[in-house]
């Protein structure tokens, strides 16, 4: 549309053409649809007035885009450039056709069979306008400049083809205007051979379908009846073809004349259009290429895909950009970026009247005003094409920039362009700080080609929206954006600030109210651009319950460690606000640019709370610069970046404090001894003074002391030289409770093993192990003031010091063992008993005197201050009286004289002297047995403590094994006696005298006892009597007739295996034969 259109034609006529007869050639019907009233645009004015401007001046002179007057037949050669496609027209339809330029001139003016103008070959004349057709009452002179420009009128003079664009025709239809080219013949023709002619016109502006363009031929002078017109060979010679009447010879006189009988007479034949031809190199098109003719709708009313073939003559496209590319240097917010126009039209842009606007270039900044165009990278000055104004100072290499919500840039043309020709520009603007998808951007024209010359409001290209760059990577451009790809040249699609992978965390301690160094190490997608539009700022949260203690000023002092040069604002301090979770944060606002992809680190002091708390996430933000679209910063969380460190524990998590190592032993598990507790503890962190540490070891309760003490010493008797960091080294003991509490001044190191013990004295009662348990308490003063208290936990009983044997003063470490399980427990002490406890007699012959030895061997001390003291009992069965002060014989310190009571107890009085733990004892003491025998008795030592009634200890006094039954306490054997017969005679009626042998089978026959010994038996006797001799040791007391002796004493003992003679019994025989077997008892 608006571009200049060079039409071919091939005329062959069956006849030679001869000068000799003025001849003429006319095509006609070459309508611009869009100059007819029936096409008018929709700028109609109130008065009816179509709206098209009728003789256009620019800068002063006539704007006559297509004049009436002499025309090439040659057409305009020129190059027709679109991309890499370029052509030259006119050219030739067929290699054998001739080119008839020569055989054609512009004017004849014949008179008399002669042209009265010589003419000039290759020319012919365009009338840019005539009266085509009229109806209506136009008065006579009415004025016509409105519609066909200066010089085309309607009186009674004549009709004039006029000298500019005309209208089409008034809005009431009374007449149309159409457009015809003349050609005289110049040069006689042959028959039958085809000529070809070209002339070059402009297209009408907008889109315009294929007139029924007409050829008309007239061949003869100008006399009546004289001449005839060139038919259609398929009509009958002599027809005439009502097309409408020429103007020629026409000179209406009044304004009835004007009628339509005076336009009945034209003689025309339809050309025949080309309508197959696929034109070549046409992609500037809404199909990307020419179309041939087919049956099809314009649906989209873009004039091409009509059903004719777009090589018809006059069909025209509406006016649209084939090319609306834009593209940018680069995505970053806050930087400048140049956009790169790329742009073509199927039409042409006038000088001083096309104007081309961009819109929608959202988020872009420069000030409203001159904005500076650069050339494309053709190097082909497009950019002095455009300016910022038609007049003045910015008419070149300019446009006009219209900051906003919506900014805008308008180029104003003052510069031809080419159809169909690519042009390159490229200007510079801020990108936004936000991030963005790409716009929406659309380009449109106002007053394309010649229009703003024929209507009042020009025509103009539509907005459309632009394609944006999705092929070019700014990763290879000359200035290389790193981490891009193909898509991100798109314009003003702006990038959001990413943290990358290398972005994290670490800090140095863990360890409660410890010194911690934070390292942060950041490398962002983008520069963080510090300019006028942009105050980048980073804030680090998650930065949970540090204590700021080294504020310079309230600002944190920051150390660079990335050699940035600079990077951190105030030479290095940033805003600190510290707070639990996310409220613990570091500010910084940047006083330079930062470079994309390159790790900037820094760090600054805090000390940790003292409490425990796991691992807060750690977010670094960035505000200012790569905002997300609703200008939101952009937050990430970020990760530990210690290769060392457990995963787990990320910056500010602060370790629970553990003792590791609590071990705990006693050297003393016996009542009412000294008693060393000996402690080896460790910890998981380091336990500073600054957390006012306490280490308290509780439950030893049940001690006999000492007393409350605000300062019991502390010793480290393993002489490891790691004896624990307290206070003056010691501690708070607190009776009631078991509790020691030290509070330390020196650093326990994290891992290591420190000792101490300190001294108790056992309770008198033996009882189980307390349950020892370790407490420890940090207290931090600062913010967050908090107290956190590990425990109190378990201890651990183990051997832990360096020397644990037990104290010999105490016990024979022969005869005890130490019981590892309960004995290294603190707070066990041992019930008392006896290890050894037997007892065995020295006689088990009735009446005769026993020696008891009992033997003892504790299981503790038996102390003096426990207030211990025994008894025996069940020593049943003894002569022995009752006694006050019975002696006894004793290895050990028990007095010489004990409590004998005859029911069989013994109570033992000790002295001040110590019975050792684990060392047997013996002692005696004699009774006298009783005369009839007994079995065992069963003594049981008791133990007892002053003020229990109840024994602490019962245990039975059994025999020493090994030992014989007779030797069992207190058993006593009845006596066994054999009596024999040592002398008798055995004649009858003799008297003789009988001597017994008395033999103790088993026991002394002990004088104590004062038997009587009765012999019986003796019944056959015929006279009995004793008469012992001086020798025996017997005496009868009493005789019995029954033939027995009774009462039989003696004034000493008997001893078993040792025989007693019984003589002097004298004894008469009876007659009769005694009986073997009579048994003298």
């Amino acid at each position: 549309p608006g571009c200049l259109n060079t039409i071919t034609m091939t005329l062959a006529t069956n006849v030679p053409l001869l000068t000799r007869c003025p001849t003429y050639v006319r095509i006609y019907n070459l309508k611009d649809a869009s100059l007819q009233a029936s096409s008018a645009p929709a700028s109609v004015t109130s008065d009816g007035t179509m709206g098209w401007n009728v003789g256009t001046t620019i800068n002063g002179a006539p704007y006559t885009p297509q004049s009436s007057g002499p025309i090439s037949l040659t057409g305009f050669e020129h190059i027709t450039k679109n991309g890499t496609d370029f052509w030259t027209s006119p050219g030739f339809c067929e290699s054998r056709d001739r080119m008839g330029s020569q055989y054609f001139k512009e004017r004849c003016t014949p008179a008399n069979g002669m042209c009265t103008e010589r003419g000039n070959p290759g020319l012919a004349m365009w009338e840019n306008g005539y009266v085509d057709s009229y109806t209506g009452t136009i008065a006579q002179s009415s004025p016509l400049n409105s519609y066909g420009g200066s010089g085309f009128y309607l009186d009674g003079v004549g009709c004039s083809p006029g000298d500019g664009y005309t209208s089409g025709g008034n809005s009431g239809g009374e007449f149309t205007i159409d457009k015809r080219l003349t050609m005289w013949v110049a040069e006689s023709t042959a028959a039958d051979e085809k000529y070809v002619v070209q002339f070059s016109i402009r297209n009408p502006i907008t889109r315009n379908p294929s007139p029924d363009v007409q050829i008309e031929a007239r061949i003869g002078n100008d006399m009546v009846n004289a001449f005839q017109y060139i038919l259609d060979t398929n009509t009958p010679k002599g027809t005439a073809v009502s097309s409408g009447a020429s103007m020629s010879g026409t000179t209406p006189n009044t304004a009835t004349a004007w009628s339509s009988a005076h336009c009945a007479a034209r003689y025309g034949l339809s050309m025949e259009k080309d309508s197959q031809a696929v034109l070549c190199c046409t992609s500037c098109s809404k199909s990307g290429r020419a179309v041939m003719a087919a049956a099809r709708t314009d649906t989209e009313g873009n004039g091409q895909l009509t059903s004719q073939g777009d090589a018809e003559p006059l069909k025209v496209h509406q006016p649209f950009f084939c090319t609306k590319e834009i593209g940018q240097s680069t995505p970053w917010p806050c930087s400048n970026n140049t956009l790169t126009v790329t742009i073509a039209a199927n039409t042409f842009f006038k000088n001083s009247s096309s104007v081309i606007t961009i819109t929608g270039l959202n988020g872009a900044y420069a000030p409203t005003g001159p904005i500076a165009l650069a050339d494309g990278p053709n190097g082909l000055g497009h950019n002095t094409y455009f300016g910022a104004a038609f007049s003045g100072n910015f008419t070149r290499s300019y446009g006009w920039w219209t900051d906003g919500a919506s900014p805008s840039l308008t180029l104003y043309v003052n510069k031809d362009t080419d159809c169909a020709t690519d042009y390159v520009f490229s200007f510079e603007i801020i990108n936004p700080a936000n991030q963005q998808s790409k716009p929406t951007i659309n380009i449109e024209a106002t007053n394309v080609g010649n229009s703003e010359a024929t209507f009042t409001n020009g025509v103009g290209i539509l907005p459309a929206e632009m394609t944006h760059d999705m092929l070019t990577d700014l990763s290879m451009a000359p200035v290389p954006i790193m981490y891009a790809a193909p898509g991100n040249a798109q314009a003003l699609s702006i990038w959001r600030l990413d943290w990358l992978s290398t972005t994290g965390i670490k800090q140095t301690s863990e360890y409660p109210c410890a010194d911690n160094t934070i390292t942060v190490q950041f490398k962002s997608n983008i520069p963080l651009l510090l300019t006028d539009r942009c105050k980048p700022m980073v804030t680090l949260t998650g930065i949970s319950n540090a204590i700021a203690t080294g504020l310079v000023d309230g600002m944190m002092p920051l150390t660079d460690v990335s050699n940035a040069g600079g990077m951190l604002v105030g030479g290095g301090v940033a805003a600190w606000t510290q707070g639990a979770g996310d409220a613990g944060k570091l500010v910084m606002k940047l006083n330079s640019s930062t470079t994309e992809g390159v790790t900037y680190s820094f760090s600054f002091p805090v000390e940790n709370p003292a409490h425990h708390q796991a691992c807060p996430t750690s977010k670094l933000t960035g505000a200012g610069c790569g905002n997300f679209n609703d200008g939101s910063p952009v937050t990430e969380t970020i990760a530990n970046i210690d290769p060392n460190a457990d995963p787990m524990k990320c910056s500010m998590f602060i370790e629970t404090l553990n003792m590791t190592v609590r071990h705990v032993q006693q050297d003393s598990p016996f009542p009412c001894t000294n008693n060393t507790i000996f402690v080896q503890v460790a910890a998981n962190v380091d336990v500073i003074p600054r957390c006012t540490p306490k280490i308290t070891i509780k439950g030893l309760m049940n001690t006999a002391g000492p007393m409350d003490n605000p300062q019991m010493m502390i010793a480290d008797r393993s002489m490891t030289g790691r004896l624990i960091p307290a206070m003056g080294s010691n501690g708070s003991w607190v009776k009631s409770s078991g509790d020691l509490t030290l509070k330390l001044d020196g650093t326990m190191t994290a891992g290591t093993t420190y000792y101490f013990e300190f001294n108790v004295t056992n309770g008198n009662v033996g009882k189980s192990a307390e349950a020892l348990k370790i407490e420890a308490m940090l207290t931090s003063m600062v913010f967050p003031a908090s107290t956190v208290t590990f425990g109190p936990h378990d201890m651990w009983y183990q051997n832990v010091a360096a020397n644990s044997d037990f104290n010999p003063i105490w016990i024979n470490p022969a005869g005890i063992e130490r019981d590892g399980v309960r004995d290294l427990h603190p707070g066990f002490i041992r019930t008392p008993k006896f290890l050894v406890h037997t007892s065995e007699q020295s006689s088990y012959h009735p009446c005769d005197d026993n020696t008891i030895t009992v033997s003892l061997k504790p299981n503790v001390p038996l102390m003096k201050e426990c207030g211990f003291s025994m008894s025996i009992t069940g020593l049943t069965g003894t002569d022995t009286p009752d006694d006050m002060a019975r002696m006894i014989t004793s290895s050990i310190g028990f007095n010489a004289t004990s409590k004998w009571s005859r029911a069989g107890t013994l109570d033992l009085a000790d002295s001040s002297d110590l019975m050792r733990g684990g060392e047997t004892y013996s002692f005696t003491v004699n009774v006298r047995n009783q005369a009839p025998g007994q079995a065992k008795r069963n003594p049981e030592m008791k133990l007892y403590q002053t003020g229990n009634a109840v024994p602490v200890a019962t245990q039975p006094l059994d025999a020493p094994t090994g030992t014989h039954m007779r030797f069992d306490t207190l058993y006593i054997e009845d006596p066994m006696l054999n009596v024999s017969v040592v002398s008798y005679n055995d004649h009858p009626c003799n008297q003789h005298v009988i001597t017994l042998e008395l033999n103790p089978l088993n026991v002394n026959l002990n004088k104590n006892c004062q038997r009587k010994i009765t012999i019986s038996g003796l019944t056959s006797a015929m006279g009995l009597e004793y008469q012992p001799n001086a020798s025996t040791p017997f005496v009868v007391e009493k005789r019995s007739i029954g033939g027995s002796f009774s009462d039989v004493t003696s004034d000493f003992s008997v001893l078993q295996g040792s025989p007693a003679m019984f003589e002097g019994v004298n004894v008469t025989n009876n007659g009769m034969d005694l009986m073997e077997n009579e048994i003298i008892r």
